[in-house]
């Protein structure tokens, strides 16, 4: 027979080996939980640098408008928006540079 000291050593070891498994799913949880956080902040980067570009063009272009309000330059603003688009007076001559210089 086993002497008590035996039984109680045998469960000690039946615990600790649930313990040491307890502990190696735990750090196995904070482990995967750690690598998508750190993917989720590369994700979050690289929106935030895709917005403050936005932000950067959308200043540009503000300030452009600005300096068009400041220097009373509306007509001369839209004239070269109209142009943009296509249209031109009906007495202008449209020259069109197809040498590609």
């Amino acid at each position: 027979m086993r002497t008590l000291a035996e039984q109680k050593k045998k469960k000690r070891s039946g615990g600790s080996i649930l313990f040491g498994i307890a502990i190696c799913l735990l750090v196995c949880y904070v482990l995967g939980t750690f690598i998508h956080l750190q993917a989720e902040i590369a994700d979050k980067n690289a929106q935030l640098k895709a917005v403050n570009s936005q932000i950067a063009e959308q200043s540009a272009h503000n300030e452009e408008l600005q300096t068009v309000l400041a220097t009373n330059g509306e007509e001369e603003y839209m004239l070269n928006m109209v142009r943009e688009l296509g249209f031109v007076f009906p007495s202008e001559r449209v020259i069109v540079d197809v040498s590609g210089n």
